[in-house]
């Protein structure tokens, strides 16, 4: 029987979420045939054990009632009274299920790497692109596909730093560069809007990113798998949301249940040349900065223009539900399928002599 730790949490702003995701999936992974074993990481530690499957553990969370873990050479071992380690399970497979954070942005991918552990999110690479917004957003725009002008503004900003925004025009949309789920975003209308968003959005990141706002925007989000060879895009949806932007409870509150619970209009209704042209960006985006696994391609439409906005290399709830297809089980034994086919790449050492000749000596 395969042996899959699920890793979330994580030390994010989108950390309940990445919660919410894990016991979504899970949940839905006994029927698939895999042992699945929870990787709750939280300030600095990761824990274990079958009453993470439940929600009131984390309500709040007491780490005393848990056992601490950590991973070696893909072992996971527990650590006993006194500091002792002891191995427990090697692991297939890592479910990636972090959002945000070293979850996302390559850094756990890297240690799955180390350990020589197929994994099922994004590579290194991918992940830090898409998770730094102003990067991603010049990578994109430089591979010829339509983004949003922006600018990116570090914690401690001058005044040419807000002239070089406000060439942009108001109204602006200010968001922290590298989180997600629309927490500490905001709109612009003047100088004095601009610094309140800044001051909210430097809270959640040492740099925030300032944009052109559409203020009449329809936002469009379109699901990209790779599945063996096959690229699979999905229909695209349409988010509903309560103001004038997609806030964070627009998208996990109003309902309920994770990203999965929140309100949306599937497939949009959208024109036969709109659905094409999301479909056909999204696939050609997820190919461009060479994601893999399951990635969410968000979109904005400014009367019918279309502007993609960002690239979720772990989106909430896996977007399993933009694949109506496949059962969420089914989705996650693709998923893991993938990882142990693509394994983990490593590169052959080549041993000279070099060390030998200088017999220890310092160059």
């Amino acid at each position: 029987m395969l042996k899959v730790g699920a890793f979330f949490g994580g030390d994010s702003s989108e950390h309940d979420i990445s919660v919410i995701t894990a016991l979504e999936a899970i949940a839905a992974m006994p029927s698939a045939g895999v042992k699945c074993i929870p990787v709750y990481m939280r300030d600095g530690k990761w824990y274990t054990g079958g009453k993470l499957v439940n929600v009131k553990s984390y309500m709040p969370f007491e780490a005393e009632k848990h056992e601490e873990v950590f991973l070696k050479g893909g072992v996971l071992y527990k650590i006993k009274r006194g500091g002792r380690a002891k191995a427990w399970e090697k692991l297939d497979c890592a479910l990636i299920l972090a959002h945000g954070g070293s979850g996302e942005d390559g850094g756990l991918q890297g240690l799955m790497e180390i350990n020589r552990l197929p994994y099922t999110s994004s590579g290194v690479c991918a992940s830090a692109v898409c998770m730094d917004k102003f990067i991603a957003k010049n990578f994109l725009a430089e591979a010829g596909f339509p983004v949003l002008e922006g600018v990116k503004i570090p914690r401690e900003y001058d005044e040419k730093a807000l002239e070089n925004a406000e060439k942009i025009g108001y109204p602006l949309f200010v968001k922290p560069n590298s989180q997600g789920s629309s927490i500490g975003a905001g709109i612009a209308r003047d100088r004095r809007e601009l610094e309140e968003k800044l001051a909210l959005a430097h809270e959640f990141d040492e740099f925030a990113l300032v944009e052109r706002c559409v203020t009449e925007a329809e936002e469009y989000n379109v699901g990209v798998f790779r599945c063996g060879k096959d690229l699979l895009v999905s229909e695209p949806e349409r988010p509903v949301r309560a103001s004038e932007f997609l806030t964070f409870d627009d998208k996990y509150m109003l309902r309920g249940g994770g990203m999965s619970g929140s309100e949306r209009e599937f497939p949009a209704k959208v024109g036969e040349k709109t659905r094409t042209e999301l479909k056909r960006i999204a696939g050609e985006a997820y190919e461009a900065v060479g994601a893999d696994g399951v990635v969410r391609v968000d979109f904005i439409s400014d009367r019918g223009k279309l502007y993609l906005n960002e690239i979720n290399t772990v989106p909430g709830s896996l977007a399993h539900y933009l694949f109506p297809e496949y059962g969420y089980t089914e989705l996650l034994s693709l998923l893991i399928e993938n990882a142990l086919r693509k394994g983990v790449k490593s590169e052959k050492i080549y041993f000279t002599d070099v060390l030998n000749r200088g017999k220890g000596k310092g160059g």
